[in-house]
Protein backbone atom coordinates (compact mmCIF):
# COMPACT_ATOMS: atom_id res chain seq x y z
CA UNK A 1 0.00 0.00 0.00
CA UNK A 2 1.13 3.20 -0.81
CA UNK A 3 -0.03 6.62 0.40
CA UNK A 4 0.28 10.14 -1.11
CA UNK A 5 -1.16 13.46 0.07
CA UNK A 6 -1.21 16.88 -2.00
CA UNK A 7 -2.81 19.30 0.21
CA UNK A 8 -6.56 18.10 1.07
CA UNK A 9 -6.79 14.99 -1.45
CA UNK A 10 -4.68 12.15 0.03
CA UNK A 11 -4.04 8.62 -3.04
CA UNK A 12 -3.77 5.23 -1.94
CA UNK A 13 -2.68 3.00 -3.97
CA UNK A 14 -3.34 -0.72 -3.55
CA UNK A 15 -1.81 -3.89 -5.20
CA UNK A 16 -4.75 -6.58 -5.34
CA UNK A 17 -2.80 -9.54 -5.03
CA UNK A 18 -1.27 -8.46 -1.82
CA UNK A 19 -4.78 -7.65 0.22
CA UNK A 20 -5.83 -10.19 2.75
CA UNK A 21 -8.70 -9.90 5.31
CA UNK A 22 -10.84 -7.47 5.92
CA UNK A 23 -8.04 -5.02 3.64
CA UNK A 24 -10.20 -7.11 0.35
CA UNK A 25 -12.99 -4.78 1.23
CA UNK A 26 -10.76 -2.38 -0.08
CA UNK A 27 -11.95 -4.22 -3.71
CA UNK A 28 -15.38 -3.60 -2.84
CA UNK A 29 -14.97 0.11 -2.25
CA UNK A 30 -13.07 0.61 -5.25
CA UNK A 31 -15.40 -1.47 -7.40
CA UNK A 32 -18.47 0.52 -5.61
CA UNK A 33 -16.69 3.93 -6.94
CA UNK A 34 -15.96 3.21 -10.13
CA UNK A 35 -19.40 1.69 -10.87
CA UNK A 36 -20.95 5.16 -9.99
CA UNK A 37 -18.85 6.91 -12.00
CA UNK A 38 -19.87 4.64 -14.95
CA UNK A 39 -23.14 5.75 -13.89
CA UNK A 40 -24.03 1.92 -13.65
CA UNK A 41 -25.96 -0.02 -11.07
CA UNK A 42 -24.47 -1.82 -8.26
CA UNK A 43 -23.32 -5.14 -8.68
CA UNK A 44 -24.89 -8.12 -6.67
CA UNK A 45 -22.72 -10.20 -4.38
CA UNK A 46 -21.48 -12.53 -6.97
CA UNK A 47 -20.24 -10.13 -9.31
CA UNK A 48 -18.92 -8.36 -6.24
CA UNK A 49 -16.69 -11.63 -5.95
CA UNK A 50 -16.32 -12.83 -9.57
CA UNK A 51 -14.74 -9.08 -9.68
CA UNK A 52 -12.84 -9.47 -6.47
CA UNK A 53 -11.08 -12.74 -7.75
CA UNK A 54 -10.06 -11.06 -11.16
CA UNK A 55 -8.54 -8.43 -9.89
CA UNK A 56 -6.28 -10.65 -7.48
CA UNK A 57 -5.95 -12.91 -10.36
CA UNK A 58 -5.06 -9.82 -13.08
CA UNK A 59 -2.29 -8.20 -10.44
CA UNK A 60 -4.63 -4.75 -10.62
CA UNK A 61 -2.70 -2.10 -9.10
CA UNK A 62 -5.77 0.53 -8.18
CA UNK A 63 -5.66 3.93 -6.50
CA UNK A 64 -8.17 6.42 -5.31
CA UNK A 65 -8.02 9.71 -4.32
CA UNK A 66 -9.90 11.23 -1.25
CA UNK A 67 -10.62 15.05 -0.72
CA UNK A 68 -10.54 15.35 3.02
CA UNK A 69 -11.68 18.52 2.79
CA UNK A 70 -15.37 17.57 1.47
CA UNK A 71 -18.51 18.51 3.78
CA UNK A 72 -19.79 15.36 5.97
CA UNK A 73 -23.30 14.95 3.87
CA UNK A 74 -21.41 14.82 0.65
CA UNK A 75 -21.03 11.23 -0.84
CA UNK A 76 -17.35 11.75 -1.22
CA UNK A 77 -16.84 12.09 2.79
CA UNK A 78 -16.43 8.47 2.42
CA UNK A 79 -15.97 7.62 -1.36
CA UNK A 80 -13.16 8.62 -3.72
CA UNK A 81 -13.26 11.14 -6.01
CA UNK A 82 -10.79 9.96 -7.90
CA UNK A 83 -10.51 5.76 -9.19
CA UNK A 84 -7.71 4.55 -11.31
CA UNK A 85 -6.82 1.12 -12.22
CA UNK A 86 -3.68 -0.41 -13.95
CA UNK A 87 -2.25 -4.71 -14.55
CA UNK A 88 0.41 -6.18 -16.76
CA UNK A 89 -1.03 -7.88 -19.97
CA UNK A 90 -0.32 -8.50 -23.46
CA UNK A 91 -1.36 -7.12 -26.68
CA UNK A 92 -1.45 -9.26 -30.08
CA UNK A 93 -0.02 -6.56 -32.27
CA UNK A 94 0.38 -9.75 -35.40
CA UNK A 95 4.43 -10.53 -34.70
CA UNK A 96 5.35 -14.27 -33.42
CA UNK A 97 4.74 -13.22 -29.67
CA UNK A 98 2.29 -11.35 -28.01
CA UNK A 99 4.13 -7.87 -26.85
CA UNK A 100 4.15 -6.97 -22.74
CA UNK A 101 1.63 -4.19 -21.99
CA UNK A 102 0.66 -1.95 -19.07
CA UNK A 103 -3.02 -1.78 -19.11
CA UNK A 104 -5.00 0.88 -17.77
CA UNK A 105 -8.88 0.62 -16.50
CA UNK A 106 -11.56 2.00 -14.39
CA UNK A 107 -10.14 5.30 -14.45
CA UNK A 108 -13.25 7.48 -13.07
CA UNK A 109 -13.15 11.27 -12.03
CA UNK A 110 -16.11 13.01 -9.99
CA UNK A 111 -17.06 15.76 -11.76
CA UNK A 112 -16.95 17.83 -8.55
CA UNK A 113 -13.07 17.24 -8.70
CA UNK A 114 -12.41 17.35 -12.56
CA UNK A 115 -10.22 20.23 -14.45
CA UNK A 116 -7.81 20.13 -11.37
CA UNK A 117 -5.12 18.11 -12.64
CA UNK A 118 -6.15 14.91 -10.91
CA UNK A 119 -6.39 12.66 -13.66
CA UNK A 120 -2.56 14.37 -14.90
CA UNK A 121 -0.86 13.64 -12.11
CA UNK A 122 -1.92 9.98 -11.20
CA UNK A 123 -1.95 8.66 -15.12
CA UNK A 124 1.83 10.18 -15.33
CA UNK A 125 2.67 9.14 -11.99
CA UNK A 126 1.08 5.39 -13.27
CA UNK A 127 2.96 5.58 -16.71
CA UNK A 128 6.21 6.18 -14.82
CA UNK A 129 5.26 3.26 -12.57
CA UNK A 130 4.77 1.14 -15.93
CA UNK A 131 8.73 2.38 -17.53
CA UNK A 132 10.43 1.27 -14.84
CA UNK A 133 8.75 -1.96 -14.25
CA UNK A 134 9.72 -2.39 -17.97
CA UNK A 135 6.75 -1.84 -20.22
CA UNK A 136 7.43 -0.04 -23.56
CA UNK A 137 3.52 0.28 -24.20
CA UNK A 138 0.04 1.31 -22.60
CA UNK A 139 -3.31 -0.01 -23.66
CA UNK A 140 -6.52 2.25 -22.25
CA UNK A 141 -10.02 1.38 -22.98
CA UNK A 142 -12.09 4.61 -22.74
CA UNK A 143 -15.43 5.88 -23.82
CA UNK A 144 -14.18 9.34 -24.38
CA UNK A 145 -10.30 8.48 -26.07
CA UNK A 146 -9.81 12.61 -26.87
CA UNK A 147 -8.98 13.09 -22.83
CA UNK A 148 -5.95 10.87 -23.46
CA UNK A 149 -4.57 12.12 -25.96
CA UNK A 150 -2.06 14.79 -24.24
CA UNK A 151 -0.75 11.26 -22.09
CA UNK A 152 0.16 9.81 -25.94
CA UNK A 153 -2.54 7.90 -26.49
CA UNK A 154 -4.48 7.55 -29.63
CA UNK A 155 -7.44 5.18 -30.53
CA UNK A 156 -6.11 2.04 -32.30
CA UNK A 157 -9.91 0.96 -32.96
CA UNK A 158 -13.66 2.17 -32.81
CA UNK A 159 -16.46 0.33 -31.73
CA UNK A 160 -20.20 0.29 -33.29
CA UNK A 161 -23.42 -0.28 -32.03
CA UNK A 162 -26.12 -2.25 -34.54
CA UNK A 163 -29.77 -2.95 -33.15
CA UNK A 164 -31.54 -4.74 -35.69
CA UNK A 165 -34.85 -5.43 -35.27
CA UNK A 166 -36.95 -8.72 -36.38
CA UNK A 167 -40.28 -8.27 -37.60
Amino acid sequence: MKHHETGALHTVTYNAAELHGADRELIGQFQQATTVGFYEEQPDKDCRTTYAQLMVAQQLRFSMVFDQQVETFSRHATAPVLTYGSFPGNLNAGGVRPVPVHKITAVTVSPTHRRRGLLTQQITGDLHFAQSQGFALAALGASEASIYGRFGFEPATYQTRLKTQVP
